[in-house]
């Protein structure tokens, strides 16, 4: 797998505070959120965390290993994984997808042939008499192994799914760090200055007092007690024109405790 090529270089310089605060969430894997208006680049920020995670060769073995048998790789291919992974489900992901699920089936005789005598059940060891099979599907949270789970617009995932994400992380071996990103309301506009890139708010008050409280519950389930405020930037920064952080990923993980 190639390198990734996003860089917290390219990212406009506004955001200098919130990159170092997240490169320094991420290489102590602690859970972080990036809070913020709609569309002002928090999963700008959150695509280039995998970046900073160095995989040593345990864990590029170990990745390697796990994504051929799942069909993830071609086989053939005889080069390690060196990028780590970086996964991103929709909030309207199941629990199920997001922490792997056992399927179960019986078979008979049935599918036994005169010139095959075995099972061909699929997915099934084949088997000379009848019994239950089983077939696992990893989730999002074992493919994300050794690198950045990003779970975008956290308030929107249901309260089961978010609880089987934090039971999943603290059970499973080298579990990814976890971002997520949160709007500060339901429109997203609460507390920033009106403006050419800025909306009102129009959110009443118990409107945004039930936002706070779904947001608080959410993050208090994943445990995620550092919270980064990603400023609003304009229309020059968007487009490119301003300048941007320069300071590269392979810096910021050598800051922040990683390995380049």
């Amino acid at each position: 797998m190639t390198a990734t090529k996003l860089d917290f270089a390219d990212v406009p310089l506004a955001f200098s505070e919130a990159a170092h605060e997240l490169a320094a969430a991420v290489l102590a894997n602690r859970p972080v959120c990036l809070s913020g208006s709609p569309g002002i680049g928090k999963a700008l920020l959150a695509r280039r965390a995998s970046g900073l995670i160095t995989l040593d060769d345990h864990a590029r073995r170990w990745l390697t290993i796990e994504y051929k048998a799942l069909g993830l790789m071609d086989h053939r291919d005889h080069r390690e994984i060196t990028e780590a992974p970086f996964r991103a489900p929709h909030h309207t992901v199941s629990a199920a997808a997001m922490t792997g699920a056992t399927n179960t089936a019986a078979h008979d005789v049935r599918c036994m042939t005169v010139t095959n005598p075995r099972c061909v059940c699929p997915g099934s060891t084949p088997r000379a008499t009848r019994g239950i099979y089983t077939v696992t599907r990893p989730g999002e949270v074992m493919l994300g192994r050794f690198g950045v789970l990003y779970l975008d617009d956290v308030t929107e995932f249901t309260r089961s799914t978010v609880e089987a994400i934090a039971h999943a992380r603290r059970t499973t071996y080298a579990a990814p760090a976890l971002i997520v990103s949160a709007n500060p309301c339901a429109c997203g506009w609460y507390g920033v200055p009106e403006g050419a890139l800025a909306k009102a708010c129009a959110c009443g008050e118990a409107s945004r007092e039930r936002w706070t409280a779904r947001r608080a519950t959410m993050l208090d389930v994943l445990g995620v007690k550092t919270t980064i405020n990603v400023p609003l930037v304009g229309l020059a920064d968007l487009r490119g024109q301003a300048p941007r952080l320069g300071v590269s990923t392979a810096v910021l993980s050598l800051l922040y405790g990683g390995v380049a």
